[in-house]
């Protein structure tokens, strides 16, 4: 749960948030399934503006889970990482952080900001559970990214069946309440890639999320134009993306894919 070392600045996040189309077929509230320790590869995928992330085996979506991410003032960083280590019932140690000056390292146990579960991407953020279901779904971490105990347990025994699957029916033994720490390092790394995408194509529809770290210019409307032109094979104008993003308010707007009224391509030149 630090924060404020190796933060990508405003800047760098905006340039990211240019980029700001991911395409996607996933559905939401899928439950996980596991082991995975026959599949290809896994990949976790975490849209901050969504407040979603989503883990695939493969090609295939294995686990979806809701989050809550850092604040506009710690954002959670953008960006491509590996998930090598799980730790199970872990202890929080303070970071040298302001915001932590004054606090004290906390054993394992219900009251734990790190939950029933961490797994670290960086040297300051984790994937880790939380004391406070009810701050998943807004930006209320100091970066970190939190999911519900249940959630980060699932995602762990998802990972372990991955990375070390001769470890995987040890997980829920070494995950009760009560119980020590346990650090289990993979064998094999998830990838997990951290992005910052307002409009995505969800099944049928598009979706258009709030701004949470208030990114968003008319260069991210016009990049997400082009390359949503692209993907679906029609062209798009920064008109419609622009009108579908003021839309956004505290919720995202999903709109079904055929009621975007899309723009004829540009007229050859006549040829002479």
């Amino acid at each position: 749960m630090k924060a404020g070392q190796n933060v990508p600045s405003t800047s760098s996040l905006a340039r990211i948030a240019v980029a700001a189309l991911c395409l996607t077929t996933s559905a939401a509230g899928v439950a996980p399934r596991g082991p995975q320790g026959e599949a290809d590869s896994i990949s976790v995928d975490l849209n901050i503006p969504a407040y979603r992330l989503t883990v695939r085996a493969g090609d295939s979506i294995v686990g979806e889970f809701a989050v809550a991410i850092g604040t506009r003032a710690f954002p959670t960083p953008v960006g491509d990482f590996a998930l090598r280590k799980v730790e199970l019932n872990p202890r929080w140690v303070p970071p040298a952080s302001a915001w932590a000056r004054d606090r004290e390292p906390m054993p394992p146990g219900p009251r734990n900001p790190m939950g029933r579960a961490k797994l670290e991407f960086h040297p300051t953020y984790y994937l880790h559970g939380t004391p406070e279901p009810e701050s998943v779904g807004s930006a209320a971490s100091h970066g970190c990214v939190r999911l519900r105990n249940e959630d980060v347990l699932a995602l762990a025994r998802l990972l372990v069946g991955w990375g070390r699957p001769e470890l995987a029916d040890s997980v829920e033994r070494w995950a009760m309440p009560g119980r020590g720490s346990r650090r289990i390092d993979l064998a094999r790394a998830a990838a997990l890639g951290v992005r910052y995408d307002l409009i995505e194509v969800r099944h049928d529809r598009i979706v258009a999320y709030p701004d949470p770290y208030r990114l968003r210019t008319d260069s991210t409307d016009a990049v997400a134009a082009v390359r949503l032109s692209l993907v679906l094979g029609v062209p798009v104008s920064r008109h419609i993306v622009t009108q579908l993003l003021d839309r956004v308010a505290a919720r995202p707007v999903e709109v079904p894919l055929d009621s975007i009224a899309w723009e004829p391509p540009p007229a050859l030149p006549a040829q002479e």
